[in-house]
């Protein structure tokens, strides 16, 4: 994928222009017309930070039905030199990923990828670098690329896959953002939370992790102001295909508890269950 490879150099500098050069300039048009021709009928594309028991590497989601390795996408030798620099990009920001949308504007781009590319700084890589970049994104008016950092991550006490606990730290830090929409009307706010919703919800394709992803829905809204845990949970549902509905049957040795309670199943996932969920039609990929 020769976009990913362009746009590593331009965040990592690697260019021979600096970000005002008009041949640096004329580079960022040229890549966002890459993108767009790259993206084609897909929504967005996800560079994301994935990290197991013993390592760390970089996935593409978005461009193919399932995650693929940066790895995969660029040669041996570009591999060996631009993976390790960019896991170092993203722990200069304190980031574990970030999503551009396929409806970014070359302005927009070209605004995101000038942010990014700016030298590392003495903070950079803490807090305080997280909460600097939220603002530069609210400031300079950056809103179809959606990020997910270190201390955005939710779940951090109950064990979920990697990619769950993402998925979910992604919808919760976006809800987030809501309020920071000065001026929008209501009707505005209820567009871009239901495109919010759609954006994270639609890569799901597996039964089970819609199903992990509804009952862990309480992390999501535990400090969302403008939705409690039921209306996320209705904004999922509603967001997915109907012609994949298919009805959620518990089995025999699984219990109800009480409503906002959670419980150790199958000694390998915390799920929250209750009266509620536990009859809600879930979408399946079957």
């Amino acid at each position: 994928m020769r976009f990913t490879l362009a746009l590593i150099k331009t965040m990592l500098r690697a260019g021979y222009y600096a970000p005002g050069h008009p041949e640096a300039k004329k580079g960022l048009t040229d890549l966002h017309s890459e993108f767009v021709l790259l993206m084609g009928d897909r929504a967005e594309l996800t560079y994301m930070v994935t990290v197991t028991a013993d390592d760390r590497a970089i996935t593409i989601d978005g461009y193919d039905d399932a995650p693929l390795p940066l790895e995969r996408v660029m040669k041996q030798d570009a591999t060996s030199l631009f993976v390790p620099k960019f896991l170092e990009f993203f722990d200069r920001w304190n980031l574990l990923s970030f999503s551009l949308k396929a409806t970014i504007s070359p302005e927009e781009f070209h605004t995101f990828l000038v942010l990014m590319s700016q030298p590392p700084e003495a903070s950079q890589g803490t807090t305080d670098a997280a909460k600097r970049l939220t603002q530069a994104f609210l400031d300079q008016h950056i809103i179809h690329v959606s990020t997910v950092l270190n201390d955005d991550i939710v779940g951090k006490e109950r064990r979920l896959p990697w990619r769950l606990k993402m998925a979910l730290s992604r919808l919760r830090r976006d809800l987030r953002m809501l309020p920071l929409y000065k001026g929008a009307s209501p009707e505005e706010i209820q567009r871009i939370k239901t495109q919010i919703i759609d954006d994270v919800v639609r890569p799901i394709r597996q039964a089970g992790f819609v199903k992990d992803f509804l009952v862990n829905c309480d992390l999501v809204a535990a400090d969302v102001d403008l939705m409690d845990e039921r209306q996320v949970q209705e904004a999922i549902l509603t967001s997915l295909p109907e012609e994949r509905l298919s009805c959620w049957n518990h089995s025999s040795s699984t219990k109800r508890c009480p409503w906002k309670t959670c419980r150790l199943r199958s000694g390998r996932m915390w799920r929250r269950e209750d009266s509620q969920t536990a009859c809600w039609p879930v979408k399946t990929s079957t």
